[in-house]
């Protein structure tokens, strides 16, 4: 049994999204990049949940939804 968790979705909020890059440069498995000046999710697959990019978006454009069921089995 892993103590890792799982991720369910990354939401990207592309309309609040002003191209500021903060979630490429937090991000410690490069799960981001940016295409045409907005945030977009490359691997999400590699995502650790660590909720870097969550707290460093200064416009809340970010939303890492773990996988609940995952972790309870």
């Amino acid at each position: 049994m892993s103590n890792s968790r799982k991720i369910k979705e990354i939401r990207i909020r592309t309309e609040w999204c002003k191209g500021c890059a903060i979630c490429v440069d937090v991000c410690p498995k490069n799960v981001f990049a940016m295409k045409r000046f907005k945030a977009i999710v490359t691997d999400q697959d590699a995502c650790i949940v660590c909720g870097r990019c969550e707290e460093a978006c200064p416009d809340f454009c970010l939303e890492i939804i773990p996988d609940e069921l995952s972790q309870q089995e």
